[in-house]
């Protein structure tokens, strides 16, 4: 009996001292990350905290903020958590709160959320190479200082490497069995929108007709990003680039219209992709039209356009259906040798 009880202490003891020695290291790292933004005049913090003994690492951030390098992209919120098993440190699971901050092109936006969770998954290596990872987001709102706002019930987005599964009844369905490469520079990507409502400030920015419904359903979008160098966490120091979008397969379902879009782009080093699109819309007439009306469409190429997609409508034997080529290049989205819009950068 007492053989068993110093053997059970003993234990306590090594755990003990792991978890001290684990916490230790998790925080000493939180800490240089954000000395490092700091420096870097990315982003600040009020604090960083850790608590959890004995089973699990539990790290909040109090008051965090981030910024793009050109200053057109910031986030803030009253907190973040980071939370993982004592004994699965390489499996992160993050928690925000019901209300964020935004800052988009220099306009300030505020994003609640009834619930905003996500998970990632680690490989085994001191990198610590992105194996996997799913963020699903009820009872959303976005709204801007501009006046408009938009609401969306559930988002729900997958991410996984070469070989990866998504973990979780929540991880959004991944098509296919596309061809990754192997060093984890590609990876598979789900997004999946439920009932995406646009306000009354919003629809009138981009349907100032009324011609469209006022409920996005369903709006899905599985590709292939393909990156300059793994998404590790040496990524954040040493920066991350968008090289390609493969396999794109996007579906939209907004009332009678259902659009899809099938393609690849590949992206250059000033941001700008290039590639072709395939768009195929069903019940187009409306949306051409609030796309015209919008701005979105030039007012001096509308007419041809318009005249344009009609006789691809009827060439197709189909008028309900209408079937766009695009090509995009040059910094413009362009219908055989009309420009549409310009192309923005990614």
């Amino acid at each position: 009996m007492r053989a068993l009880l110093a053997l059970v202490m003993a234990a306590a003891v090594a755990w003990g001292g792991y978890w001290y020695a684990g916490s230790r290291a998790v925080l000493a790292g939180a800490r240089a990350a954000l000395a490092d933004l700091r420096d870097q005049r990315r982003g600040d913090a009020a604090g960083v905290t850790l608590a959890g003994f004995p089973s699990r690492f539990d790290l909040t951030v109090a008051a965090p903020s981030l910024v793009s390098a050109d200053g057109s992209l910031g986030w803030s919120a009253p907190f973040v958590q980071i939370l993982a098993l004592s004994y699965r440190p390489h499996h992160l699971i993050a928690v925000w709160p019901d209300r964020q901050s935004l800052t988009i092109g220099g306009q300030p936006l505020t994003l609640l959320g009834d619930d905003i969770r996500a998970s990632a998954v680690a490989g085994a290596s001191l990198d610590l190479p992105l194996d996997h990872a799913q963020l699903v987001a009820s009872g959303l709102s976005l709204s801007a200082e501009a006046g408009w706002d938009l609401r969306l019930r559930e988002l729900r987005l997958a991410l996984r490497r070469a070989g990866a599964e998504p973990a979780g009844r929540a991880s959004v369905a991944l098509a296919g069995a596309p061809a990754f490469a192997e060093d984890g520079r590609d990876h598979q990507i789900g997004i999946a929108l439920d009932d995406l409502a646009p306000g009354a400030g919003l629809r009138a920015l981009i349907d100032p007709g009324g011609r469209l419904p006022a409920l996005v359903e369903a709006a899905t979008l599985s590709a292939i990003l393909s990156f300059d160098r793994p998404i590790d966490r040496n990524a954040a120091a040493t920066g991350l680039r968008l090289t390609a979008i493969r396999d794109i397969a996007a579906d939209l379902r907004w009332g009678k219209i259902a659009v899809t879009l099938r393609g690849a782009l590949v992206i250059g080093a000033s941001g700008l992709p290039e590639g072709q699109i395939t768009v195929t819309a069903r019940e187009w007439r409306p949306l051409l039209a609030a796309l015209t009306e919008a701005g979105a469409i030039g007012a001096d190429v509308a007419p041809t356009v318009r005249n344009m997609a009609e006789a691809l409508a009827r060439g197709a034997g189909d008028t309900g259906t209408l079937t766009l080529p695009l090509d995009l290049g040059g910094g413009w989205i362009s219908l055989g040798p009309f420009p549409l819009a310009p192309i923005p950068r990614l």
